[in-house]
């Protein structure tokens, strides 16, 4: 262990005394400078990038800014003055920094989930503030190395507890980085309106996998890693893959199928398997439908290679919705036709071309069936409601113009 370590609370000590030495103002000035500079910086970075007060990266400009300002002014006083103050400042934004970079990370990386979010930025948070204040008070560098003096042996070898908590936390840090820069690509990529949505998604996909894996690729050998086990390691997987995990991989290859032959997009209303809804999300696995009851279906991919599937909007959004009535015999049909056609017309999510019809579509013992359809701009985005709505307004069209429902023999309600 390290014996010429700083007793505890004298660099606290010293640092007091710094603070109020008048040959130190110069100091407090470029102090004063840099953090200025981290606010000018992060003013202009959030009016640059358009970002909310939930956005941690303009923070995160700010902070770095002012830590790089300090750093300078460090470097400049070095040899001519002892930069107590500077060197407390230093470490001051450091902290602010990762705090204010783990906020940004975790916001971008679980925005779907705040509450978990909020707690970990509170984790992290009290993390780094602990360690700054172990430093101030002279304490994390005995800390350090005592966990650099307690080994574990691994075969051959003999590493220590901090050289672990090294290796584990900069892996995490490289995974983190590429998941955040994933994310961030992936926005970009999906707000592109001029590509194809299964093309973004694509591209979305291979990003993401493809920063993941160069950030593993680069972590590895800086740990002192060989990464020539991943050889033996990919085999493995292969003959996993290969006995235990066909329906696995079926649905990833099945997957990419489906995005690249556009088969299948987001926010395309399909039917497949018995079952109907809009698509919501594509994983690389499954794929979600939201059928209209607000009820989330997830379907593996190796269903819509397998499987019939009717892709209701695959080269046109718009679609007929409708419902049939029963009239009587002696009904005026015309009157009927007329008065429903006008009904349909008046209605804003009803398109006029295709046209609204009411057609006359059998007559039975019964009664007389007419088919009333009408074509909405997106069957994908049509409002649930706008049939049950559209339906009970024809029933009050048909009772003011006097015009019946037939009615089955023995049954006393209206033939659906």
């Amino acid at each position: 262990m390290n014996e010429s370590g700083p007793e505890f609370g004298a660099r606290l000590l010293e640092l007091r005394q710094a603070a109020f030495d008048p040959a130190n103002l110069n100091q407090w000035g470029l102090i004063l400078a840099a953090l200025l500079l981290g606010l000018l910086v992060r003013r202009m970075v959030r009016r640059a990038s358009g970002a909310d007060l939930a956005d941690a990266f303009p923070d995160v400009a700010g902070s770095l800014s002012a830590l790089l300002g300090v750093l300078v002014a460090w470097r400049q006083l070095y040899h001519h003055q002892h930069p107590a103050l500077l060197g407390l400042a230093v470490p001051l934004l450091v902290a602010l920094t990762v705090t204010r970079l783990a906020t940004h990370l975790l916001r971008t990386l679980l925005a779907s989930r705040l509450a978990l979010a909020a707690g970990w930025e509170r984790r992290i948070t009290r993390l780094v503030w602990a360690a700054f204040a172990l430093h101030l008070l002279g304490v994390l560098d005995l800390l350090l190395d005592m966990l650099q003096d307690l080994t574990l042996r691994v075969g051959t070898h003999e590493i220590s507890v901090l050289q672990i908590m090294q290796s584990g936390l900069l892996l995490l840090v490289a995974v983190l980085v590429s998941l955040w820069a994933g994310r961030v690509i992936e926005r970009r990529i999906m707000g592109m309106a001029s590509v194809d949505t299964s093309l973004r998604v694509i591209f979305t996909k291979l990003v993401r996998g493809l920063l993941l894996a160069l950030a593993v690729v680069i972590a590895l050998p800086l740990l002192g890693i060989d990464i020539t086990f991943l050889s033996v390691l990919g085999g493995a997987l292969g003959v996993g893959l290969g006995f235990g995990l066909q329906k696995i991989a079926s649905n990833y290859v099945s997957g990419f199928i489906i995005l690249l032959d556009r088969s299948v997009r987001l926010n395309d209303l399909i039917s497949v398997d018995g079952r109907k809804g809009v698509v919501s999300h594509m994983e690389a696995r499954y794929t979600v439908l939201r059928g209209g009851d607000g009820s989330e279906t997830i379907v593996p991919n190796e269903t819509f290679v397998t499987a019939v599937v009717i892709n209701h909007t695959l080269n046109d959004r718009a679609g007929a919705l409708g419902f049939p009535l029963w009239l009587t015999h002696d009904a005026d049909l015309h009157l009927a036709i007329d008065s429903l056609e006008a009904l349909l017309r008046a209605r804003p999510e009803v398109i006029a071309t295709p046209a609204p019809a009411v057609q006359v579509s059998q007559a039975t013992e019964v009664g007389i069936e007419i088919q009333v359809s009408w074509w909405v701009s997106d069957l994908a985005q049509a409002d649930p409601g706008l049939r049950p709505a559209l339906l009970l307004a024809a029933l009050d069209c048909l009772r003011e113009h006097g015009i019946c429902l037939a009615r089955r023999p023995g049954n006393s309600l209206p033939a659906s």
